[in-house]
């Protein structure tokens, strides 16, 4: 696996940069329920796509909701947010309604998928430097393993997995957010981050 050439350094870099996304996101979220949308610091776990669907049941059960966003530029793929059908519910019902998701569930998943997503690979595209086109969301529902294909796509993409755990009006939710690319794109987004950790490790 090509993740298995990135360092500490590098690792870490990730989860700050994701973490920054997620927290950019929560506040959007924050501002559209109308209460604090709370994240914790996400923690990084690299796999391949056959461990996925065990991952998904794992923290997220049985019945799953994906928002998938294909993205290109210097590197092409795909980021997906994956919660447990529940928590998605949850999560819907407590957006306010919009012109753009008037009382529809559904349109408001997707809504969902365009800010967490689409605040993380701005994240990304920003700290290296880089620009990244993101694709309009898509929605897939039900048990991990047909999930887990659309979001990896291919057998050989490597997987950036992010376990996320948040609090909306105190009710705890868990989830995945889930980077998926080939082995050429990870091996651009590997270069990308290596020079980010070693710019800011020179004096």
């Amino acid at each position: 696996m090509v993740y298995e050439l990135f360092s500490a350094a590098a690792r870490d870099a990730l989860a700050e940069i994701f973490n920054i996304g997620i927290g950019r996101a929560a506040a959007v979220l924050s501002r559209r329920v109308g209460s604090e949308v709370a994240f914790d610091s996400p923690a990084l776990d690299l796999v391949a796509s056959a461990q996925l669907p065990g991952l998904i049941a794992q923290r997220c059960g049985a019945a799953v909701v994906s928002l998938s966003r294909s993205f290109d530029g210097r590197f092409d793929g795909k980021a997906s947010l994956i919660l447990p059908e529940n928590a998605a519910a949850v999560l819907a019902a407590a957006l306010a309604p919009t012109a753009e998701a008037e009382g529809r569930e559904s349109d408001r998943l997707l809504e969902i998928g365009i800010i967490v997503v689409g605040a993380c690979i701005d994240s990304l595209a920003e700290l290296l430097e880089t620009e990244i086109a993101l694709a309009t969301p898509v929605r897939r529902t039900g048990d991990p393993a047909p999930v887990a294909v659309g979001v990896a796509t291919a057998d050989d993409f490597e997987l950036l997995c992010f376990s996320i755990d948040f609090q909306i009006v105190g009710d705890p939710l868990l989830g995945y957010l889930v980077l998926g690319l080939d082995p050429p794109s990870a091996l651009a987004l590997l270069s990308a981050v290596e020079d980010l950790t070693h710019a800011f490790s020179d004096p």
